[in-house]
């Protein structure tokens, strides 16, 4: 927690910490780069490089068979969560977008992660198919898409996550609006924060799950289930 006591200058704290980031990791950030730009013809969002390292460190710790990942976009955390694993029995990932899909089939070839399933598909109906034929449990899932329908997965994640399963979720300062009054959002994000805001407290509150919050990349949340 910020002591507003302190007499730190966070601007470059926070850009120390990347740069040791960096330095501690530099074969993992050459690869960060070398996703995004991969087949570059325009932005698709990542998450941010120290997001990805937190994913790859609970990755190396955890050691999941059944990975879910809800909204591949570059491929960066795919290939985080990918990569520390020492054997793994399934791991899909979603995108409904069909140009990054098609993106990410090549990346996926191409950064040798072939035995990940990447599927063109709408997350709830994947999710509610899933839970229907009562397939294995996953024992991993990282939750990045958008941000207003996070409350809505909570529910079906909450019947195929594994006993001692990681939930993981980015984004949960959403750009600081989170902390913002709502009187005081723009209108694209009207409806979009107060349904972010109120997953996170449901989250937290949440019997299933021992829950933490982290200042790491645009504010990522731990959930492990009990």
């Amino acid at each position: 927690m910020i002591n507003k006591n302190d007499n730190y200058d966070y601007a470059k704290l926070f850009s120390y910490l990347d740069d040791l980031n960096s330095s501690a990791n530099s074969d993992l950030m050459n690869k960060y780069q070398e996703i995004i730009e991969y087949e570059f013809t325009h932005f698709i969002p990542a998450v941010r490089f120290d997001s990805a390292l937190f994913l790859y460190q609970l990755a190396l710790i955890k050691q999941p068979q059944n990975i879910l990942e809800i909204g591949f976009g570059s491929g960066v955390s795919t290939y985080f969560i990918h990569k520390p694993l020492m054997s793994l029995k399934s791991f899909f990932t979603l995108e409904k977008d069909e140009s990054r899909y098609r993106r990410g089939l090549n990346v996926l070839k191409s950064f040798e992660m072939e035995n990940v399933t990447l599927l063109n598909d709408d997350a709830f109906t994947f999710l509610q198919e899933y839970r229907d034929k009562k397939y294995p449990k996953f024992d991993y899932i990282f939750l990045d898409a958008g941000k207003k329908d996070y409350l809505s997965y909570l529910p079906i994640i909450d019947e195929i996550i594994a006993q001692g399963g990681f939930l993981i979720c980015d984004n949960t300062f959403f750009n600081g609006k989170v902390a913002i009054e709502e009187d005081q959002l723009t209108k694209s994000y009207i409806k979009s924060v107060p349904l972010l805001k109120k997953f996170n407290i449901e989250l937290g509150k949440s019997n299933l799950y021992n829950t933490s919050y982290f200042w790491i990349g645009d504010g990522m949340s731990l959930s492990i289930r009990k």
